[in-house]
């Protein structure tokens, strides 16, 4: 079965998913009812070997966008996140950003 839970670091934000086995992954998407308020940055991270997160591919969402997917080189892994920041400039108040779904693309 694949786990999913959020996790907080100060004004970053982690959607953390288990999968049920190490898999090969090579995209990933995400869908939110509404449309940004300003560019926010994703990062899609994997566990690799060692004791750190390594970024497998860089979204820059727009104002305008609800929906993306981004494909990147094959990743293997069996633990992804979602990372993204909230009020990183400080300026005006914190917009919450709504995920209602994010995808990983296995890869064969």
């Amino acid at each position: 079965a694949t786990t999913t839970y959020w996790s907080s670091n100060f004004n970053t934000a982690y959607l953390e998913v288990e999968l049920a086995d190490t898999t090969t992954i090579g995209g990933a998407g995400l869908y939110r009812p509404l449309k940004g308020s300003g560019n926010e940055t994703f990062l899609i991270q994997f566990w690799a070997e060692g004791d750190t997160w390594d970024t497998a591919c860089i979204v820059e969402n727009y104002f305008d966008t609800n929906v993306w997917t981004e494909t990147f080189p094959a990743c293997v892994s069996k633990y992804w996140r979602l990372q993204f920041t909230v009020n990183a400039d400080g300026v005006g108040t914190d917009t919450p950003i709504y995920i209602r779904e994010f995808y990983l693309l296995p890869q064969g």
